[in-house]
This record gives structure tokens, C-alpha cells and sequence, in this order.
């Protein structure tokens, strides 16, 4: 569809039937829009009417300035969802609405978005408007939206925990990274602008860990595609709920390190990775010095690199590919 369109508007008839089915399923086509990158807005018609009837009776340019009124997807649930509720701020009902938008907002507007994006401001502009009309701090918001993501990301963990070992083995080592596995996960999520110049240098089989070599994969899986990797479609592309759970945890951390220097960090990445590489080429090279499998001269050779890296490390010189 985004092939098409990056707007796309729900028409909805005026009846009460009608509305119920649509807040039923308004939180998951939230999210499965916005992981798509298309906005999704909402068109309510006067009671009784639909698209055909307008369009029949009023013409297609009525029809085209009533798409012009809609609104956005998540406003619609909110004002649905707040409706008469503003007044009473601190009742229980108040209490069920605020959760349930917060509800909203962990599927639909997760934290990968940067500190700059349209998503990133939109989230505060709604935390920011629930804690005006209904007396909650912002950082409470904020903090209750944060174990949202976390419930929703480790739902059915405890399903999975129930089965007979037998059923699927588990293994805890796939699921924990280095630091620089995390690192860079963290830069996918919340600066995956820089994942072209990461590309460059770093391939899928040089990750050790099999979660971060997936996510990665799947990240430039979307690059190729023409796509900026998101979140939801990181979360889309796994169905464990220990690897969301772990994709959660580095969004948040993420989130933390918005203030810091992006291009730091992705310096100090790529030379990690570059002594990494550089590391693995010297554990081979000495397994075949050690094995006797090279010839005089290119043994020479080998001890030479081996001697003039050494001499580059101990004068903080940045490690080559060569």
C-alpha cells in the first residue's frame, strides 16, 4: 500500500455499531500503519449516511471536502476514549480512559523514533495533553507507558514458559549481546540514518549473536527496500517474545542516550568493530603459525602485521581492515 500512498482515511458510518467495531480495532491498525510509515486518519459521517449516499446526493467534491475534516487516527481515539471524561479528572472511569490511551500509544508510537521525529513530538504532545486534563504528572505518564511497552512486548512469555522443554529448546546465550551488539541496536532504532554507513563495514556473518544478526538483517532488509527501519517492523519480524523484550530494553536505552553525540557514537562503533575484525584475523593467523601452515616467506609476513599491529596498539593508532 505505501507503494501508493503514505495517507490513507478510514470512512467511518454514523452509527453506533459502526463506532464500537472501529474502537475495537482502532489500536491495531494504529500500529500496523505506523510501522508502515502511513498516516491514518479518521472520517466520521452524519448519522445514517455513508460514502455513497454523500457522493450520490451531494457530489464527489462534498464527499472530498468531508475527507478534508478527518482527523488523525490516534486524536480519534482519544477523543472517543475522553469523551465527558475531562471534567472528573481522578475517577475511576478517568482512570480506564488514560490507561487505555497509553494502551494506545505502546502499539502505535513506540520510542524508536528520534528525538527530532513528527512520532517522538506526537507522543508528548499526547502525554502532555492527558496530564493536563486529567491531573497525572507527565514523568507517571511516561513511566506507565514505558511497562505498557513491556507488558505488550513480553505477552505470551508465560504461555511459552509453561510448554515442556522438550517442546522448544531454550537458549538464554542467544539472547545476550555484547556491548556492542546492544549499541548498535540502539542506533538502529532511534538513529537508523546511520545505517547505510554502517552497512559499509559491517556484514550480517560478523555479528556473533544470532537476535542482533536477525534484527540487523531485517534493518537492512528495509534500507534496500528504500524503507528507514522502524521499530514495529523489528518487532513484526520476530515472533519470541525474549527478543521483543530484549528490542524493548535497547529502545530504552536507546531513549536515554538521545542527548549524546550521534556521531561519537557511531565512530566509536565502527572502531570497536574494526579491533573486533581485527582481532579474529590475529586469532587465525596465529592458529596457522602455531599449526605450521604457512611457507617461510608468508610467515614472515604474517609476523610482520601481527608485530606492526601490536606497535599500532600500543600507540593508539585505530586498527585497519588490512
Amino acid at each position: 500500500m505505501r507503494c501508493f500512498t503514505d495517507r490513507v482515511t478510514l470512512v467511518l458510518v454514523g452509527d453506533d455499531a459502526g463506532q464500537r467495531r472501529t474502537m475495537q480495532i482502532l489500536d491495531g491498525l494504529l500500529a500496523l500503519f505506523v510501522a508502515q510509515e502511513i498516516d491514518l486518519r479518521i472520517l466520521t459521517l452524519p448519522e445514517g449516511a455513508d460514502p455513497c449516499d454523500v457522493i450520490a446526493t451531494h457530489g464527489s467534491d462534498a464527499f472530498r471536502q468531508l475527507l478534508s475534516t478527518s482527523v488523525d487516527a490516534l486524536d480519534h481515539k482519544i477523543n472517543a476514549v475522553t469523551n465527558g471524561l475531562a471534567s472528573a479528572p481522578g475517577t475511576h472511569r478517568s482512570a480506564q480512559a488514560v490507561e487505555e490511551i497509553l494502551s494506545a500509544l505502546a502499539r502505535a508510537l513506540p520510542m524508536h523514533l528520534g528525538a527530532s521525529s513528527t512520532g517522538f513530538v506526537r507522543e508528548q504532545q499526547v502525554l502532555s495533553r492527558l496530564s493536563r486534563e486529567f491531573g497525572v504528572t507527565e514523568d507517571a505518564l511516561h513511566t506507565r507507558l514505558t511497562t505498557r511497552r513491556r507488558e505488550i512486548a513480553s505477552r505470551g512469555q508465560s504461555q511459552r514458559a509453561a510448554k515442556p522443554a522438550s517442546d522448544e529448546p531454550r537458549s538464554t546465550q542467544r539472547l545476550t549481546l555484547t556491548a556492542w551488539e546492544r549499541e548498535l541496536l540502539e542506533l538502529l532504532l532511534h538513529q537508523p540514518e546511520v545505517l547505510p554507513r554502517l552497512a559499509e563495514v559491517l556484514t550480517p556473518e560478523e555479528i556473533p549473536t544470532n537476535v542482533c544478526r536477525a534484527f540487523y538483517v531485517q534493518a537492512l532488509a528495509a534500507m534496500h527496500a528504500g524503507q528507514i527501519p522502524t521499530f514495529d517492523q523489528l518487532m513484526l519480524s520476530t515472533d519470541d517474545p525474549d527478543a521483543k523484550s530484549l528490542l524493548v530494553d535497547c529502545d530504552e536505552h536507546g531513549y536515554e542516550k538521545l542527548t549524546s553525540d550521534t556521531d561519537q557514537r557511531v565512530r566509536d562503533l565502527l572502531a570497536r568493530i574494526a579491533q573486533e575484525k581485527q582481532t579474529a584475523r590475529h586469532q587465525s593467523q596465529l592458529a596457522e603459525l602455531k599449526q605450521h601452515r604457512l611457507d617461510p616467506q608468508h610467515e614472515q609476513e604474517v609476523l610482520a602485521e601481527l608485530f606492526n599491529d601490536f606497535r599500532r596498539r600500543q600507540t593508539g593508532s585505530a586498527p585497519t581492515d588490512g
